[in-house]
């Protein structure tokens, strides 16, 4: 009896915390896709070759975990990418994460004071993602169809309005428990009216008897009409937030799919394009834009390169130019800018409203980043001989945006050019921090 107690303690508590997680307050971004951010928490979760060069398109975050709908370009699918919230300093106190094994926790001391801060590291069984191949809008019965793939307990705590087999067999079995809990009582007081009024002890008893079970059914259908009223009220929450969480991703996407498509579509010519002269277009990790060519022997031949839809540089310099994060329309200042890779870069993301001034210290530096940039058609990007280090009043607080890869040393190519560091010594490191 006191396990089943247990148990159906444990049942409520339970259903009691899906209804928070229903009703906890959420902030939900929905992003300018121009801005190409990327998604969140993936690293952790050892997931980059699915989700690098991604779009987020809607960001949902609350006290238990975070939902965030993104593009994937190389794939021209949409997806659902959820992380459960498993750090003491970023969730509610839930029985759920206080009894979960799926983080490792390791304790940073701080200072002198003995200021501790606590570091989670999510694990795979913490998130789940969802892709849908087909250009429909999301709706129920399409997201029911991937759940099964995925780790369900994660998607019954990150998703849980879209699950609601659990309630509805519970609340099945709760109607079929009050028809018997009705019939046993009429049963008993109808054996109690045959019995009458009687003075024998043993009569009297059983009448004690039959109404203290008569009590103890009344007392657990109450309970049970408790727990109803919440199954139900859990249903129609779970209705109401599924179509609401469905509308949101919708307009998410739709609202910004003629961009995406723009954007996106001089990409995917250039890829099938160079597929067609047999030359292999690999995604390149961390950076967005950036691809590995295979199977060529001779830049100049390709078609997309002579007519600047290819630039040859680093990763590297696309990440310092990502890093950057200009917005579109506003106003970047390169002033190390040779050979300009990262200038043309930047010209793409500030887009054909915003500029791009590229300065360096010679003219035929300069003349290098001005020939690339015909050739690319950016119109948006301007070369000019500049010394940085002498100051410019003219663009004093003008730029939004000012980029200087410096001290030139080389370092971010060393995986491609290895005799860099044997090059390397502890003046030429002292003379670049000076």
């Amino acid at each position: 009896m006191e396990h089943e107690q247990e148990f159906e303690g444990k049942k409520l508590a339970h259903y009691r915390e899906t209804m928070d997680r229903l009703t906890a307050a959420s902030h939900v971004k929905v992003e300018y896709f121009a801005e190409h951010q990327k998604i969140e928490g993936y690293y952790e979760d050892r997931m980059p070759e699915r989700l690098f060069g991604c779009d987020r398109l809607m960001k949902q975050d609350n006290l238990f975990g975070t939902i965030q709908l993104g593009y994937n370009p190389n794939r021209e699918r949409t997806f659902l990418f959820a992380n459960l919230k498993t750090s003491r300093y970023d969730t509610v106190a839930s029985r759920y994460q206080k009894e979960m094994r799926e983080y490792r926790m390791r304790s940073l001391l701080k200072g002198d004071n003995e200021n501790r801060a606590y570091v989670s590291r999510r694990d795979e069984m913490s998130s789940i993602l969802i892709e849908k191949k087909e250009r429909k809008p999301w709706s129920i019965r399409s997201v029911k169809t991937y759940l099964s793939r995925v780790n369900m307990e994660t998607a019954a705590k990150l998703l849980p309005f879209f699950s609601r087999e659990e309630e509805s067999e519970e609340l099945k079995n709760l109607y079929g428990r009050r028809k018997e809990i009705q019939s046993e009582i009429r049963s008993l007081r109808s054996r109690e009216r045959s019995m009458g009024f009687t003075q024998e002890q043993e009569q009297k008893e059983e009448l004690q008897n039959m109404n203290t079970e008569i009590r103890f059914l009344r007392r657990e259908a109450t309970d049970s009409l408790m727990k109803e009223s919440l199954l139900q009220t859990i249903l129609v929450r779970k209705g109401a937030a599924a179509k609401a969480f469905l509308r949101r991703i919708n307009y998410a996407f739709d609202f910004q799919k003629k961009d995406i498509d723009e954007y996106y579509r001089e990409r995917k010519k250039t890829l099938e394009e160079l597929a067609g002269q047999g030359v292999s277009a690999v995604p390149a990790p961390y950076a967005r834009n950036a691809f590995y060519l295979e199977g060529y022997d001779y830049l100049g031949k390709l078609k997309a390169f002579r007519q600047g839809r290819l630039v040859v540089q680093d990763v590297s310099s696309m990440l310092a130019a990502e890093a950057a994060a200009p917005a579109p329309g506003s106003f970047v200042l390169d002033v190390c800018a040779a050979p300009g890779g990262k200038s043309m870069y930047l010209a793409d993301l500030v887009g054909k409203t915003g500029r791009v001034l590229a300065r360096d210290l010679t003219e035929d530096k300069v003349r290098r980043i001005r020939e690339n940039a015909v050739r690319c058609g950016m119109d948006n990007l301007t070369a000019e001989v500049r010394d940085a280090c002498v100051s410019d009043p003219e663009l004093e607080k003008k730029a939004d945006t000012v980029l200087a890869d410096v001290p030139c040393s080389g370092y971010g190519v060393i995986g491609r050019k290895p005799d860099i560091k044997y090059q390397a010594s502890r003046e030429k490191e002292a003379s670049l921090i000076e």
